[in-house]
């Protein structure tokens, strides 16, 4: 039995995995407007995610240098509207072009309390 096998049941039991919204998805039970506004929530996630990443590199300590070298290389590709080929950014403009949102209306918007609190 490899290590993967002795996590599969972890991972199977976890909360993102088991969450009635994710399960939901996943068998297509959700209506196109439940699927947008989840798009629309998952933007906000999406841009808080580089500063979250930034204050953790600002605490690598100088010793882990190289360390902190292959994080701002990671984090060069989570910044949000980078023209790298394979960022988050890139992939998250085409499904929210797929699901026809408009992230200056999201924007305008704001986020929903449930996500705020997450982020926050």
């Amino acid at each position: 039995m490899t290590a993967l096998d002795k996590m599969r049941p972890l991972v199977d039991e976890h909360p993102v995995v088991t969450h009635p919204f994710l399960q939901m998805f996943a068998e297509g039970a959700l209506t196109l407007e439940q699927v947008k506004e989840w798009g629309r929530q998952q933007f906000f996630l999406s841009i808080s995610l580089p500063p979250a990443f930034a204050a953790i590199y600002a605490r690598i300590p100088f010793r882990h240098m190289r360390a902190a070298k292959n994080f701002a290389q990671m984090l060069s590709v989570e910044m949000w509207d980078v023209d790298i080929d394979g960022s988050h950014s890139s992939y998250f403009k085409k499904l929210v072009q797929f699901l026809d949102i408009d992230l200056e209306q999201t924007l305008e918007a704001g986020t929903s309390s449930y996500t705020e609190e997450f982020i926050n």
